[in-house]
């Protein structure tokens, strides 16, 4: 939890944020450098954040992403818990996409 906050709140506002809906998950950064980003690397992405979830298993697993900014902690509320606005929901297949990830 300390390190969804470390990342979220160090990303820039207009990196994209992401997280599963009603599944536990990290929170997960595309940082954009200020440029468009592609519905397939936001959908490629999302399907890596359900595959490291407690969603793992399932199928068509909902994935919430906004941009940074409509990200916020609130107040006195304990490390990872943030709320979040504008954003969009995708379902997705959870998929590692190892050949894509770097270690």
């Amino acid at each position: 939890n300390i390190q969804n906050d470390e990342l979220t709140f160090s990303a820039n506002r207009n990196d994209i944020w992401l997280h599963t809906k009603n599944y536990h998950s990290c929170h997960v950064i595309i940082e954009t450098e200020n440029n468009t980003v592609t519905d397939a690397v936001i959908k490629t992405v999302a399907e890596i954040t359900a595959y490291f979830s407690s969603g793992a298993s399932g199928d068509k697993i909902p994935v919430d992403y906004t941009l940074k900014k409509h990200v916020k902690k609130p107040p006195k509320s304990k490390p990872g818990s943030v709320i979040y606005t504008d954003f969009k929901t995708i379902l997705v297949t959870p998929n590692e996409h190892k050949e894509l990830l770097q270690y």
